[in-house]
């Protein structure tokens, strides 16, 4: 129930924000670039979506790694950076 709910909720707010993208994230959703007969493969492996965190949050490379390594989960990870820098931001406003 909870994957359902943050589904709902992350297709409502692209609906909202911007209803032309909402086929294209159903998609990535199913590891698709698009429709299944158009036979485009994603192909994002892990070190690409560490990068494109690391990006994201300023965090490097190898320490994604090593959290990474304890963790076990990427989603988690990313969830967890994502908190730590919104706690960053509220106490020191850029």
């Amino acid at each position: 129930l909870k994957i359902i709910e943050a589904l709902s909720n992350f297709f409502r707010s692209v609906g909202f924000l911007s209803p032309d993208d909402l086929s294209t994230c159903i998609h990535l959703c199913l590891n698709q670039l698009g429709p299944a007969y158009e036979g485009n493969e994603l192909g994002v492996g892990e070190t690409i979506l560490l990068k494109a965190l690391g990006m994201t949050t300023g965090v490097g490379l190898e320490h994604l790694k090593a959290k990474l390594k304890s963790q076990g989960d990427l989603g988690s990870l990313a969830e967890g950076l994502s908190r730590y820098k919104n706690t960053l931001e509220s106490v020191h406003p850029g």
